[in-house]
């Protein structure tokens, strides 16, 4: 669909910073046109209170009009524990309610392999197995 999107930061490893990515909102041609200066005014809003956790905004909110047709918002993403994340971001027009795009962000943060201890070994046995 037009109002979902999906920002995939990937697998990381732990520790290894703040993970950004821009996303950008603009306003329509037709709207900018039709405003008269009023503009749209918008929030940014996560289904999950926990992701504030591991996901922070540079703006929750603002308005877009014949001046300001652009914003970016930076999504910053840390890097501090091993797991795998994953949100909803609902973009919602303040001025009509039916008008909502849904972005979900993921990422997956990882150890290290070359500082990852070895927990396991799997043996694997019967025909065709290889040995090493």
């Amino acid at each position: 669909s037009a109002r979902r999107f999906h920002v995939d930061l990937g697998q990381q490893n732990v520790g290894s910073g703040v993970v950004q990515w821009d996303i950008g909102l603009e306003l329509a041609a037709a709207a900018a046109e039709g405003s008269s200066g009023a503009g749209v005014r918008y929030e940014i809003v996560s289904t999950d209170a926990l992701s504030a956790k591991w996901l922070e905004l540079s703006r929750y909110d603002g308005r877009l009009d014949a001046h300001h047709f652009k914003q970016t918002v930076t999504l910053s993403a840390r890097t501090d524990s091993l797991a795998t994340h994953a949100t909803y971001l609902a973009v919602c027009n303040l001025d009509w309610r039916g008008d909502v795009s849904i972005v979900r962000v993921t990422l997956e943060v990882v150890a290290d392999a070359a500082s990852a201890s070895q927990v396991f070994n799997v043996l694997v046995e019967g025909a065709g197995a290889a040995e090493g």
